[in-house]
C-alpha cells in the first residue's frame, strides 16, 4: 500500500513520519523497569513531546506533523515494537486529536482547541469505562448536570491511560433533564477542576507504564 500526500494541500507532514531509531531504543531499554516498577513513561513522554510527537496528527498548518490516522496508525504500531506500553497510552491520546482533524477536515474548527493542547504538549484522555456500564458511550453511570458554561459530570471512569500525566479527560454522562428527553452528554473534563481525582488503581502486567486509574 502507498500513501500519496500532494505538497499543496492544507494536510501535508511538517516533518518526517517517523521516531528516530535512537530514541526508541532508549524507549526500549526502559520499559522491563518501568513495568516491573509499575511506574509510568515520564522520560519517553519527555522525548516525544520534544519531538512533538503528541501532536503528530495536527495538520502542519497547526504546528503538527500534519500525518493522516493511517501514517499515525502506521508509527504506532512502529512505536509498540519498542514501548508497548508508551504505544497504547499515546494511541488513547491521539484518538481524541484524530477526532479534532477530521472535524477540521470537514470544515468544523470546534475542537481546534485540542489541537492547540496537543502542540503545546497537552495530554488528553478517555473517560468511557465504567464499573456496570457494558455499552460504553451508549450509556453512562456517570450523571450530568447543567451548569454555567457546560456541565458538572459525577461518576468514577476506569482506565484513564496516561493516569499521571492528562490534561483533559474526554468523557460521556448520562443527562435526565435534557430537551426532548435524557441522553448522553459528552465533555472535556480539565484535570484542574475541583473534585476531579486520579485514583492510582492499575496494575496490569505488560501494560503497567501505562497507569490506567480511575477518575
Amino acid at each position: 500500500m502507498s500513501i500519496t500526500i500532494t505538497p499543496d494541500t492544507p494536510y501535508t507532514r511538517a516533518r518526517s513520519t517517523e521516531i528516530d531509531v535512537e530514541r526508541l531504543e532508549s524507549f526500549r531499554a526502559r520499559a522491563p523497569e518501568l513495568d516491573r516498577t509499575n511506574s509510568y513513561f515520564h522520560e519517553d513522554l519527555a522525548d516525544l513531546r520534544t519531538i512533538g510527537y503528541p501532536a503528530a496528527v495536527v495538520p502542519a498548518q497547526l504546528g503538527g506533523w500534519g500525518l493522516d490516522l493511517a501514517e499515525a496508525a502506521a508509527s504506532q504500531r512502529r512505536l509498540a515494537r519498542y514501548a508497548p506500553a508508551t504505544a497504547l497510552a499515546l494511541t488513547m491520546h491521539t484518538y481524541w486529536v484524530g477526532i479534532a482533524l477530521e472535524f477540521e477536515k470537514a470544515g468544523d474548527s470546534s475542537l481546534r482547541w485540542i489541537h492547540q493542547a496537543a502542540v503545546a504538549g497537552e495530554i488528553i484522555a478517555a473517560g468511557h469505562a465504567e464499573t456496570g456500564n457494558d455499552i460504553p458511550v451508549l450509556l453512562s453511570t456517570c450523571v450530568a448536570e447543567r451548569v454555567d458554561g457546560g456541565y458538572r459530570l459525577t461518576g468514577r471512569k476506569q482506565f484513564g491511560s496516561n493516569g499521571p500525566e492528562w490534561r483533559w479527560l474526554g468523557a460521556h454522562a448520562f443527562l435526565a433533564d435534557a430537551p426532548g428527553g435524557p441522553h448522553v452528554v459528552h465533555a472535556f473534563v480539565d484535570r484542574h477542576a475541583p473534585g476531579v481525582t486520579v485514583v492510582p488503581t492499575w496494575d496490569t502486567l505488560g501494560m503497567r507504564p501505562t497507569q490506567s486509574h480511575d477518575t
